[in-house]
């Protein structure tokens, strides 16, 4: 059984690098790793896991629905839901792009369900969809399901 602790050690790959922390599955602010590869966190924890930030993307290829009159390949399209279908995920953000993301409301730690959101954004060529998280917490969607208009020209 691990040793509740503030310091931990074994990262000395990381000497000198900045380390995203989650201290007994919950976040902690980031630490700098010390010339020792040890890290020393402001709480006591049992179970940590350390290393580099990584930002997930998930932003799929543009949407080719098709319209009333075929094809809608270049046609104006616009989303305005998405449902996300969600494995054992911790915060997330969406939007239509890395600019226009908003939190994706999840209440318990790491949340296994579907999400709707009703989107706002404006009408272009692509029907773009963007999903991330900014947290050190597992990001797993299992599906995508996108409702929208196609405006013929």
């Amino acid at each position: 059984m691990a040793k509740r602790g503030t310091y931990f050690t074994g990262l000395n790959h990381l000497i000198g690098e900045t380390v995203t922390v989650l201290a007994d599955g919950l976040e902690h602010a980031d630490v700098v790793v010390d010339s020792l590869g040890g890290i020393t966190l402001t709480r006591e924890a049992e179970e940590v896991i350390a290393g580099l930030k990584q930002t997930p993307i998930l932003q799929p290829m543009p949407i080719e629905a098709g319209g009333e009159d075929g094809a809608a390949k270049g046609e104006i399209k616009r989303i305005h839901r998405v449902q996300i279908e969600l494995y054992k995920t911790g915060k997330c953000q969406c939007g239509v792009d890395a600019n226009s993301v908003f939190d994706v409301e999840i209440d318990d730690s790491l949340y296994s369900g579907s999400i709707r959101y009703e989107f706002s954004g404006d009408p272009d060529e692509q029907g773009k969809v963007y999903i991330t998280s900014d947290a050190p917490l597992p990001l797993t969607v299992l599906s995508l399901t996108m409702k929208g208009v196609t405006y013929a020209q």
